[in-house]
Order: C-alpha cells, then structure tokens, then sequence
C-alpha cells in the first residue's frame, strides 16, 4: 500500500556517523599526535629562521627641512640644483653592527618603517591603478590622486612640453597619488669589516636600473634586485605609460624647458624624483602593508655572510620625522615553513594537548563504565526492525486511514 512505502514512513536506507567510543576516542589522539607534531616541526623550523633588525634613523634624526641645528649632522649630502636655486638634500648614516650567526644564501635585506599607515583610506585610494597599468587617464577619471594629481607651480609659469606651451597645472602626474610621491628612497652599502682599515662591498642596493639589471659600479655586488616583485605585478600591474606631452613623469620623452620635468622630479620638489612604473622597488612599495609597522624586501644577497662585524651606509633622503616613525634595516634568511613562527607553534602545541586530556578523559569514562556494568544510551540502529511491506506497516496505514475519517468524517477520507 502507498501509505505503508518506505518513502512516506521516512525509513530509507540511509547512513550516518554515530558516534561511539571505540571511534571518538582513537579520534581524539590522533589529533593529538597530529598537531603536537606539527607544532614541534614549526617550533625547530623556527629555530632555523633568523632576523637580524637594526635602527638608524636615531643617529642622525634626518629631517627635510631641520627644525634644529644639531639634527641632520651631515645636512647637504647632495646638492640638487634646479632653475639657480640649489638645495641641500640628505644625510649619511653609518652603522656598524655585529651579525649574531652565520647566514647561509640567500639573505633577504628588508627595509622596515614603524608608524607609517599604508593601509590608511587616503593611501590605498591614492592612486590610480588603470594609469599604473598603462591605460591612458583623464583628469576626471583620476581625482582620487588629489592633491598629487597635477604638478603646481607659484608664480604661474608658462614652459615648453614638447610641441605645446603649458602651465604645471594643464599636465598629469604619472604615476599619481599620495602612494607614489612617498614611496621609500634611502639607499644602503652593505660592507664586510675585516679590520679598521678594510671592508669588503657585499651589496649595493642603488647600483640597480629599474628593471633589476646590474649597472655595473660595483664589480663584486653580490645581491640581485629581480626577484623581489611578483610576476603579476611586472607582467599586469605595472606598465609604462603611453608617450604622451602633457604627462608629467620620470622619463619625459620630449623636449622641455622645465628642469623639473626634465630631471624627472615632483615640480618644485628637488632631488624627489618620480617612480618609474616599472621599478621593482616601486612594486613592492605599492603593496599595501595591513599594519603601521611593516618591512619591505628590497634585495636578496646572494652569497652567505658569516658572523662577524658588518657596517652599512645609508644615505638617508626619507624623513620620517615628520611622521614620528622609526626606520630600520633587517637581514632575515626564512625555514622551510617562512619567517619565525612560534604563536603558530604554540597553538598547534596547546590544541594537541588538549585533544589528548579529552582523549584519556573519554577513554577512563568509557572503561569505567564498561566495567561497572553500566549500560549506555540507545545506540542509534533504526527504530524499524522489520520491512517496510510487513503486517505491522498495513495495520498502521490502517490505523491513520481511521484516524482521518474521525478528523473529517467520510468524505474526507482518502
């Protein structure tokens, strides 16, 4: 009969996990053999991971524009000189350190900025990512770059760009934006001290064009840029711009009688030059960092550096005073599993210790009560031992056909 049907009784066959003792309990340890020997595999790779971090922006307290004459002890590094005016730009910083182990290759130089927001609003949004990736741009369509958007010049200034006589005001910025204009421009020379009088050059960091080709200042430089941006990044992200007279960029591809545009500098900004798109420095410092204190790799030093005295000269145009902000260089070599990591050890530690005091707890309750006797709850089987076209299913549709007639009386009935 329909209403006896295995379908309308909801007795299927079907399969579910019960669960049981001799089940939950081999469970519980091996999540507990599992996880401690992941957190003792983190904790020993950790153990290979090294991080060497040492602050200099303290030494000189560079600032762009000094507030006090005992800051910026070597003011006036370089002189840029622009249009008759000349100015006195960046400080030389000299720190010797002493590195703790010997670092097998490769070692990752990483430059490191405390109190530095990229993941403020006004810095992920300054910018404009279609321009970045070599499409051309309007102004209407790039207004998320103020106040970097256009160069600006007072008095205002008539010049020649290209084939056109223009104001700063009519050409574009390329790159635009906050992000660009303060991307992180400190370079460093990494020596190997062997006495007070000799050094040996291990890494150049400015002896790089944009792309990551050696220029060749420094004949035994032994760390490499390429490989320090993303494939998506030099393939997709960043482009050049296409050639165009009233785009304001590093490499401006037409006469002009702007020496700012010329040079390749923010107007009216010398010595601050503009980032080229296709610079892997710049790459990685559009990456936006998730916290306030963050590190960016800027070169990989290909050959192996073993304890001793290291000093490095900096010569520092990045201030980052003006922001309260510290500023470091690190040299890191990572484990199997990444950077140092014993949060991630400990919890996998504290979860496997746990899984097994739950273990033993389940295991001393379930031989306790196999022993005393006791009997557990319904172990789960179906409440229908017999098939679904036996007496006892006919009697029921029977009994339902009965209780409906009394429900709707006989013309209810079905």
């Amino acid at each position: 009969m329909a209403e006896s049907s295995p379908f309308l009784q909801q007795s299927l066959r079907t399969w579910y996990p019960f669960f049981v003792p001799q089940c939950v309990i081999p469970s519980f340890f091996a999540i507990a053999i599992l996880f401690v020997v992941l957190g003792g595999v983190f904790a020993n790779r950790s153990d290979l991971a090294f991080a060497q971090i040492v602050r200099y922006d303290d030494v000189n307290k560079y600032q762009l524009i000094p507030s006090r004459p005992l800051v910026n002890i070597q003011q006036g590094l370089k002189n840029f000189s622009v249009g008759g005016d000349t100015s006195l730009q960046g400080t030389q910083t000299k720190i010797i350190f002493t590195l703790l182990k010997d670092l097998p290759a490769p070692v990752y130089l990483y430059y490191g900025l405390t109190n530095f927001f990229q993941n403020h609003r006004n810095f992920v949004q300054g910018r404009n990512m279609l321009q970045l990736a070599g499409s051309p741009q309007t102004k209407t369509t790039m207004y998320a770059c103020e106040p970097y958007l256009s160069p600006s010049a007072s008095p205002r200034v008539m010049f020649t760009a290209g084939s056109k006589n223009v104001t700063a005001e009519d050409m574009t910025y390329s790159p635009c934006g906050i992000a660009p204009w303060s991307m992180f421009n400190d370079t460093f020379v990494l020596r190997q001290v062997h006495s007070n009088t000799t050094s040996v050059v291990i890494c150049n960091t400015s002896d790089f064009d944009a792309v990551g080709n050696a220029l060749g200042n420094t004949p035994l430089n032994r760390c490499s840029k390429k490989g320090i941006s993303w494939d998506s990044d030099i393939r997709v992200r960043f482009q050049p711009s296409p050639p165009d007279q009233l785009v304001w960029s590093a490499n401006y591809a037409f006469n002009t009688t702007n020496e700012y545009l010329a040079r390749g500098y923010y107007s009216q900004e010398p010595g601050h030059r503009i980032p080229d798109p296709l610079d892997l420095d710049f790459h990685v410092w559009m990456r936006v960092a998730p916290t306030s204190t963050f590190r960016k790799l800027l070169r990989i030093i290909q050959t192996n550096l073993s304890a001793g005295t290291y000093a490095m000269d900096v010569t520092e145009f990045y201030d980052s005073f003006s922001f309260s902000g510290e500023k470091n260089f690190q040299l890191r070599i990572d484990s199997s599993v990444g950077a140092a990591n014993y949060s991630l050890a400990i919890a996998y530690l504290a979860a496997g210790a746990l899984a097994f005091v739950i273990g033993v707890a389940f295991l001393v309750h379930y031989i306790v009560k196999r022993y005393s006797g006791q009997r557990d709850a319904e172990d789960g089987r179906p409440a229908y031992r017999f098939p679904s076209d036996a007496r006892e299913f006919q009697e029921l549709a029977q009994l339902c056909r009965e209780r409906e007639k009394r429900r709707w009386g006989p013309s209810g009935s079905t």
